[in-house]
């Protein structure tokens, strides 16, 4: 007798309702696995759209710069009146637009 039987016939034979009904569970959920293919790969895809999206550390650095008291303040209070990554996006905005301006 494996290990796992015995396990299984040890907490089988308690009167735990728990225990029983984890054990009745497992040996469905074994008997189960032989089955097809598709719910494996329904699985997979349901978890595939976590896979291919990038997080923002994936796309953009983090920086450090001191801003200057009044200009950081403004922006805070722009901040809040728009939504989340609202500061993310100004900033690249207005960089990109200050270096295409200093390339001229």
């Amino acid at each position: 007798m494996s290990k796992a039987d015995e396990i299984k016939n040890k907490l089988s034979n308690q009167k735990t309702n728990a225990a029983k009904k984890y054990m009745e569970q497992w040996s469905e959920n074994k008997n189960n696995s032989t089955k097809s293919t598709d719910s494996t790969e329904e699985s997979k895809n349901k978890l595939s759209r976590f896979q291919d999206k990038q997080s923002i550390e994936d796309t953009h650095t983090r920086q450090t710069f001191l801003i200057q008291n009044d200009l950081a303040e403004e922006l805070n209070d722009l901040s809040q009146k728009n939504k989340k990554g609202f500061k993310t996006a100004f900033i690249n905005q207005a960089i990109e637009s200050a270096l295409n301006d200093y390339k001229k």
